[in-house]
């Protein structure tokens, strides 16, 4: 009678009871070897044999041999002598059924290893470091891939993983989408696109689903970027209905895209960002007050790499801080510095008027401005009077504000304009109401307010083009007015991308990137 050939699963099996399921583990696909952490080739008995007989592999159970304490018959342990005679090893391990063995035999340790330096944003090439090695071989009592298994085997498996926890985390929910692009220190226009959760009780969950390099920096790239990530999101079928916001910049392009993806999305409503309005706005003020701007300007630069004036400073007015340092994209800091130089005027003057003007241009610019006669009052009439655009900006890009709180921000900025006087307070005025009325979605926003807090009875929910539901309304109590999320991802972008780390491939980058800002769902 001829022989019957095993199947596949039937000879790994035999293979495990020849050499121990202890040692040794299947699924019926491949033979996983629990000490090392990784496959064996299974075309022969002998190979099993060969990978027994590897530096590899004894340094394997060398290792756990050395970090388990010996308790032979213990309910929690099991001890296991392997060896060829001459060198023998007890090997202490848990029972075949307690051991965690990921999807596709892969080793669990290496793939929290890969997520845990991701997360901590540590290259993998710091793997090549012996001491590292070597520490985390002694107290781990496992082997330590190299960078290049990282990257190659289990850096796509973590991003799947990401992906499908983002997957799990939005199925049957509404959602909000938040995009927003910049370009990095290479110069390539990077687009990143952050989804969130609807929710009518708090704020939802935030992730970033995607970032992506474009060609160029246009509405069809953006829409195809939309789309693309959409899709991403939902693998077997894009749910149109259940977008139902879509927040970006006020740029015409992401005006524009959002315009032609209403048709896709009927129920979505396009807002731009708030907290842009506003930075607009205090533009606005910087460009009415370009003595306070310059000013503002050159008392950054007088103190930037300059020891010998801060502790000179400090000597002559010690107890006043050294002048803020605004940054360039947070238009808020400009107003925090005016309102300091407002404080401490006199203080400053007399200080700066000490150092030497032909140390830096900047000192006797700085110089010259603060002797001019109306200097003062342009402080004091800034502060005053737009102060509040500082504090609105800080209130709106709080995590959990609801929809009512944050419009309400918006209102209380406009009457307190209103009661401003002045020629610039014309300027800013028509700016915010121009700015207001360009936003494609505020108004719808508003009246969603309105329903939502039953103020005015007149609004009623067929005045809304969206065709949303009761239920779906309802869903806008806490969502999100500005693009702070996505802007403020930019950041770990530009700490990923540093100086000795420019050899990403894009998709790695991908990669790399959407795990580290998703970090917590993994719970890192």
């Amino acid at each position: 009678m001829p022989k019957v050939k095993r199947s596949t699963g039937d000879q790994l099996s035999h293979l495990v009871s020849v050499f121990g399921e202890q040692i040794f583990a299947t699924d019926g696909q491949v033979l996983f070897c629990r000490a090392c952490n990784t496959k064996v080739s299974t075309g022969k008995r002998c190979l099993v044999v060969q990978h027994i007989q590897t530096a590899k592999h004894q340094k394997s159970i060398s290792r756990k041999e050395m970090g388990v304490q010996t308790r032979i018959g213990s309910n929690d342990h099991e001890s296991l002598m392997i060896g060829n005679g001459d060198t023998n090893y007890r090997l202490e391990v848990m029972p075949a059924h307690q051991q965690p063995l990921t999807a596709g035999r892969k080793s669990q340790f290496s793939m929290d290893l890969c997520a845990a330096f991701i997360a901590a944003d540590i290259p993998f090439w710091k793997l090549d470091n012996p001491h590292l090695r070597m520490f985390l071989e002694k107290y781990t009592k496992e082997h330590v891939p190299d960078e290049s298994t990282l990257r190659k085997n289990y850096l796509p498996e973590c991003y799947e993983e990401t992906l499908n926890i983002i997957r799990s985390e939005v199925h049957g929910k509404k959602i909000y989408v938040s995009v927003d692009e910049t370009s990095d220190i290479p110069g390539r226009f990077v687009a990143n696109v952050v989804v969130g959760t609807l929710i009518s009780d708090r704020a939802g969950k935030m992730f970033l689903l995607t970032t992506e390099i474009l060609e160029k920096s246009n509405h069809t790239m953006i829409a195809r970027l939309f789309n693309d990530a959409m899709n991403l999101l939902w693998p077997n079928g894009v749910r149109h209905d259940d977008v139902l916001l879509f927040i970006s910049n006020a740029t015409p392009y992401m005006i524009k895209a959002a315009a032609g993806l209403k048709i896709l999305y009927p129920k979505m409503i396009h807002l731009t960002c708030l907290v842009h309005a506003i930075n607009r706005m205090i533009e606005e003020v910087r460009s009415c007050f370009p003595e306070v701007d310059r000013l503002v300007s050159n008392g950054k630069k007088v103190f930037a790499k300059a020891p010998s004036r801060v502790q000179k400073f400090k000597e002559m007015a010690p107890e006043v801080p050294l002048p803020p340092q605004p940054v360039s994209t947070r238009l808020s800091t400009w107003l925090e510095a005016v309102a300091y130089y407002n404080t401490y005027f006199a203080q400053v003057r007399d200080a700066v008027s000490g150092f030497a003007c032909d140390e830096a241009a900047s000192i006797e610019i700085i110089q010259s401005l603060l002797s001019m006669p109306y200097i003062k009052e342009q402080l004091l009439y800034i502060t005053n009077n737009f102060s509040c655009l500082s504090r609105a900006v800080g209130r709106l890009e709080l995590d959990n504000i609801s929809l009512s709180k944050a419009i309400a921000v918006i209102e209380a900025v406009q009457l307190v304009l209103r009661q401003v006087h002045g020629s610039a307070a014309v300027t800013i005025k028509a700016k915010i109401d121009q700015l207001l009325s360009e936003n494609p979605g505020y108004t719808t926003i508003t009246k969603l307010v309105n329903i939502l807090l039953h103020e005015e009875k007149t609004i009623l929910l067929s005045d809304i083009e969206e065709e949303l539901t009761t239920d779906e309304v309802a869903l806008f109590a806490y969502a999100p007015v500005t693009a702070c999320d996505v802007e403020r991802s930019f950041s770990k972008y530009k700490s990923i991308l540093a100086d000795n780390r420019r050899r990403f491939t894009s998709q790695n980058l991908k990669m790399n990137f959407v795990i580290h800002c998703n970090a917590q769902i993994h719970g890192y």
